[in-house]
């Protein structure tokens, strides 16, 4: 399966999205914008890793900026 062009999807925050944002803990989920795979922005994050609120976030930025949603892959 080929990925979105344009994606908003939830991800564990790894060294690679700390380099978009420092203040990103390390153990977290983020919502992330990506373009043609690349990162282009960490929108938000959350600590206590709460999928279904971070999930929520995640699909209200894809329908705001026209991109595909990316279900978080969790366990």
């Amino acid at each position: 399966m080929t990925a979105p062009r344009h994606s908003v999807g939830v991800e564990p925050v790894t060294e690679q999205l700390r380099e978009h944002d420092r203040s990103l803990p390390n153990t977290a989920l983020a919502v992330v914008e990506r373009v043609e795979g690349l990162a282009v922005k960490v929108c938000a994050h959350d600590a206590a890793e709460r999928v279904t609120d971070i999930e929520a976030t995640a699909r209200g930025y894809a329908s705001t900026y026209g991109a595909t949603y990316v279900p978080a892959v969790t366990g």
